[in-house]
């Protein structure tokens, strides 16, 4: 939350890592706004991320089990 709205203060606080940028004078309906949108966008890459790894442990648990036979019906 910034007093001094300037596209050169957006950017730098961008570049710092803020996620959102909400300008002096605001009204709370605009901060819980963006709380709530910001809270959805880390909630969706949470999501995706447990999902990615979901999939590379199944792809990798198929991949020994595969290798598992394969070693079985070589003995």
């Amino acid at each position: 939350i910034t007093g001094y709205p300037t596209l050169q203060n957006a950017v730098e606080a961008v570049n710092k890592g803020a996620d959102a940028y909400v300008m002096k004078p605001f009204e709370m309906e605009t901060v819980l706004r963006t709380i709530e949108e910001e809270l959805g966008k880390q909630q969706k890459e949470q999501k995706f991320n447990q999902d990615k790894v979901a999939s590379f442990i199944e792809t990798r648990v198929r991949e020994l089990e595969d290798e598992e036979r394969l070693t079985q019906t070589t003995k």
